[in-house]
C-alpha cells in the first residue's frame, strides 16, 4: 500500500484550514476503532471516578465521560493538572479537541487496552489552498467546518508543511450526501464560493485523477530531498518507487503522545 493511497478520512476537530483534526484509515481500521469505542464505552459505565488529582500529572493519559455532550467515553491526554480546584485540562487524542474537565468525570484506573491503543487523532493542513488575505476569515472557517461535519473523504497525504501537521488532500465521495460536489477536492468547492485562492501546493480538482497525482508529488519531493542530503523520506529513496506500508506512514504522522 502506497503513501499517496486513497484511505477514508473524517474530520473531528476544526479551528481553520490549515489547522484541524482528522481519523485517517482504510474501512477495515476505522471500523476497529469503532469497535475499540464501544469497548471503552462499556468500560466507563461502571469505572470508579478518582477522590482526588494528586497522582496526576502532565502526559498521563485518562479517560473522560462526554455522557452531557452525548458523545460517550473518550481518551485524554493531560495538559494541565490544576488539584486545588479538581479540574484537569486534556486533549482528546482520538479527536483533537480539548477540554476543562472536572474530577467527576475522570477515569484514572482502567485496562492497559485503553493505553496502548493508537492515538486516532491526526492533527491536518488542507491542501491546494490558502487565505485570501493573511488569515482565514471567520466566514472561511465556519463554511469549512459546515461542508466537513460528517462527512467521510476520500484522503491522500503529500508532503507535509510542518513535522506534525499532515498534508492531506481530500475529495467528496460519489454519491455521498453533497453529491453535488461528487468527487472533487474540498479545496476548489471552497474557492468556488470564494472563501480561499490557489496556493503553491495546487491540487487537482477531481478525484480520478489524484491517486496518480499525489505519488508524483511524492516522487517530487522525495527526489529533491535526496538530491541534498541522500536521506529517505516518505519511503521513497533517490526518487525511486519504493514504498512504506499504510500503517507505518498513518502511525509517524499521528499526534506525538
Amino acid at each position: 500500500m502506497e503513501v499517496a493511497e486513497n484511505y477514508l478520512g473524517q474530520i473531528t476537530h476544526v479551528i481553520d484550514p490549515d489547522n484541524f483534526s482528522m481519523q485517517v484509515g482504510t474501512d477495515e481500521s476505522l471500523a476497529e476503532f469503532l469497535q475499540f469505542e464501544m469497548r471503552l464505552e462499556d468500560f466507563g459505565q461502571s469505572c470508579t471516578r478518582p477522590m482526588d488529582l494528586y497522582t496526576l500529572k502532565i502526559g498521563d493519559i485518562v479517560l473522560v465521560d462526554c455522557m452531557e455532550t452525548e458523545k460517550g467515553w473518550r481518551r485524554g491526554q493531560v495538559a494541565n493538572v490544576k488539584s486545588e480546584e479538581s479540574v484537569v485540562d486534556v486533549v482528546y487524542i482520538d479527536y483533537g479537541s480539548s477540554e476543562h474537565v472536572d474530577k467527576s468525570r475522570l477515569c484514572i484506573d482502567f485496562p492497559e487496552e485503553f493505553l496502548q491503543y493508537p492515538a486516532m487523532a491526526l492533527k491536518c493542513q488542507l491542501s491546494g489552498i490558502r487565505p485570501i488575505a493573511r488569515s482565514w476569515t471567520t466566514k472561511a472557517v465556519k463554511m469549512f467546518s459546515e461542508l466537513t461535519h460528517g462527512i467521510v473523504f476520500h484522503t491522500f497525504f503529500l508532503p507535509p508543511s510542518h513535522m506534525f501537521k499532515s498534508m492531506v488532500a481530500l475529495y467528496f465521495q460519489q454519491g455521498a450526501e453533497n453529491s453535488i460536489w461528487a468527487g472533487r477536492s474540498l479545496a476548489h468547492v471552497l474557492m468556488d464560493q470564494e472563501l480561499g485562492i490557489v496556493s503553491e501546493n495546487e491540487m487537482t480538482e477531481f478525484l480520478e485523477n489524484a491517486p496518480e497525482f499525489c505519488r508524483e508529488k511524492i516522487r517530487q519531493a522525495a527526489y529533491a530531498e535526496s538530491s541534498e542530503n541522500n536521506q529517505e523520506i516518505f519511503g521513497y529513496e533517490d526518487g525511486s518507487d519504493a514504498h512504506i506500508s499504510a500503517s507505518d506512514y498513518l502511525a509517524r504522522m499521528r499526534y506525538m503522545y
